[in-house]
């Protein structure tokens, strides 16, 4: 089998950067991993992999030995950056930021809720300390210079400083005030993050919020110092800002597509340098070492300046592709998948290589399905109408009556004498393969069709609801017709080998297993978070999910019990297939990998990506 890879880069969307003390080494948060980045160059020189959902925050110790990361899976790791291993994992509920104290002994986390406090100490057991404030939500969390006070921005901007010995509260921070707050929560704050940091000395508190607008306090008394609003709009938009070290205090972020960001100085709020990009997208990053600057963009890119208004390095990462869809051949010798450039590959798992690729567009993928007898493939894409092809793609069996691009997904039922075509003008068509007659249609607004082991109903997937399609009738059906008080299936849904279950996720936080004869749940999985793939195992025995923020899972389906949770993907899993001894699970992710594992231990055994 084609050999896993150590360093697949992550998704493109940058969430958080830190420099190192030194400033040689960048940590760059993209989706479930952090890479480790060259400080100057941003040459990629390591990825930290284990988290199971996007990392919130990343902070470096004083002695660059470790790094910290919080994740939204629940969790804050610390690393050794120089083996790229975690030596501790802590358990903080929805953590959105770390900081290391100065002497490097205790880590704060800002949680939402609550502010934890650890010993961060190499060798302590990672039993917590201190939570501060338990139902309070907080964005950032700075330590002061010596290592006495321990400041947190709340949600609403309001900031709270601590003794960090005893965690008694010193002082507690008006935020912008009730009417402002208002006119903020209405709109999507989401990745917009307050900051909060202490001056070099630590005798001021500079806080910014939400709203862009700059507060520096006494960090004794609590008497507001200074103040500035946010930047005028539509100039200079703003809706937040970071805070960074002296001398240059402040990088503000626009609300919109901008070509340009403002350096401000927290004592006055003026613009003293600007920062030239070339449309920068509105989620992004920001992060100083010394009077380097870094910007991480939600389309992956990195920029660095080795100054404020100097000119600026651009890492342009452009290798990452997601993967939409990856399925075995029936006898296990081949994968497909489909990538975001469009395109359909054919890979084979022992050796790894590409047999063959049909090609797409970007965002307009290429539909590919294997032939029940394996010698064949149906495609449909953007340069192709729906056919039928031999597996080296050479000599077409089939094309039916519609034309190339405006077909979105296929199938074909499981003795390969149908066709069916999900099309984008809101119509489902099923088709004789024998000679591409159309026996049925019907008006679905559907992303994609399964077909029932018996191959005369048709499950029609979208989005937000799946129902059955019974072509002979011609009528549609919910999937699931009591509910379960209310219940809502989503996004997926699979059928076990002899027809006699259903699996599919219900509502935002479960998946159900039915049957489809009575329709009565028999089981239920719970705390499964959105999931947008599911698959049972060719002997029906095992349940494979992929939840739409996670790692995957595997189930016993008799028992529902977890069998394993499949921790290796840098970002969520978009499909997933079991082989066709049950042996093996495939799953394709965003981060643009597919990876093969072993459904007995857990284990990876194959990672293919290009």
């Amino acid at each position: 089998m084609a050999t896993a890879h150590d360093r697949v880069t992550a998704s493109g969307s940058i969430e958080r950067l830190a420099f190192s003390p030194d400033g040689t080494l960048l940590a760059a948060a993209r989706e479930y991993a952090v890479e480790l980045r060259d400080g100057t160059t941003g040459r990629p020189l390591r990825v930290l992999a284990g988290h199971t959902a996007e990392v919130q925050g990343v902070a470096f110790a004083p002695d660059g030995k470790r790094l910290a990361s919080a994740c939204w899976d629940d969790t804050v790791r610390i690393w050794d950056v120089s083996t790229g291993t975690a030596g501790r994992v802590l358990a903080v509920d929805t953590p959105a930021a770390v900081r290391f104290s100065p002497d490097g002994a205790r880590l704060g986390v800002a949680g939402r809720p609550g502010l934890f406090v650890f010993d961060a100490v190499p060798g302590v057991t990672a039993g917590e300390s201190r939570v501060l404030s338990p139902d309070t939500k907080f964005d950032s969390v700075a330590f002061s210079p010596d290592g006495s006070l321990i400041a947190a921005l709340e949600h609403d901007g309001r900031c709270h400083v601590f003794d960090a010995a005893t965690g008694a509260l010193r002082l507690h921070l008006p935020g912008p005030g009730e009417s402002a707050w208002r006119r903020l929560r209405n709109r999507a704050w989401s990745r917009r993050l307050a900051e909060a940091d202490f001056t070099g000395e630590g005798s001021e508190l500079a806080t910014v919020g939400r709203d862009g607008a700059i507060r520096v306090w006494d960090a004794a008394t609590g008497e507001l110092r200074t103040s500035a609003p946010p930047l005028p709009r539509p100039d200079r938009p703003v809706e937040v800002a970071i805070v960074l070290p002296d001398p240059v205090r402040v990088v503000a972020a626009p609300s919109e597509v901008v070509d340009s960001l403002a350096v401000r100085a927290a004592a006055t709020g003026a613009v003293v340098a600007e920062l030239h990009v070339n449309g920068l997208p509105t989620s992004f990053a920001v992060a100083l070492g010394g009077r380097r600057i870094a910007v991480g963009t939600s389309e992956g890119d990195l920029h660095l300046w080795a100054e404020p208004g100097g000119a600026a390095v651009t890492v342009a990462d452009k290798a990452y592709n997601p993967l939409w869809d990856v399925s075995f051949s029936p006898d296990g010798r081949l994968l497909a998948t489909v990538d975001n450039n469009g395109d359909a590959l054919l890979w084979e798992v022992a050796t790894g290589q590409v047999r063959k690729r049909f090609k797409g567009k970007p965002h307009r993928q290429v539909a590919v399905a294997f032939t029940p007898e394996g010698l064949g493939v149906a495609l449909a894409g953007p340069r192709h109408a729906p056919q039928i092809r031999d597996l080296d793609g050479r000599q077409v069996r089939l094309t039916l009556d519609r034309p190339a691009g405006k077909t979105k997904a296929l199938a074909l039922s499981p003795d390969g004498r149908r066709l069916v075509t999900v099309d984008k003008d809101r119509r489902v068509r099923l088709w004789e393969v024998s000679d591409g007659t159309l026996r049925h249609e019907v008006e679905a607004v559907a992303d994609r069709a399964v077909f029932a082991p018996d191959g005369e109903t048709i499950a029609l997937v979208g989005s937000h609801d799946v129902t059955m399609w019974h072509p002979a009738s011609g009528g549609l059906s919910p999937a699931f017709p009591d509910g379960e008080g209310g219940s809502r299936l989503r996004e997926a849904i699979a059928f076990s080998p002899d027809g006699r279950l259903a699996a599919a996720p219900a509502d935002l936080d479960k998946v159900l297993i039915w049957d489809l004869g009575t329709a009565e749940v028999v089981r239920t999985l719970s705390g499964v978070d959105s999931g947008c793939a599911v698959a049972f195992s060719w002997f029906g025995g095992l349940l494979a999910v992929a939840p739409f923020d996670g790692a995957p899972l595997v189930y016993d389906v008799a028992t529902g019990t977890r069998r394993h949770e499949l921790i290796g993907h840098l970002a969520g899993v978009a499909a997933l297939a079991f082989g066709p001894d049950g042996t093996t699970l495939v799953t394709a992710s965003t981060d643009g990998a597919a990876r093969i594992w072993d459904t007995d231990t857990g284990a990876l055994l194959s990672t293919f990506v290009r």
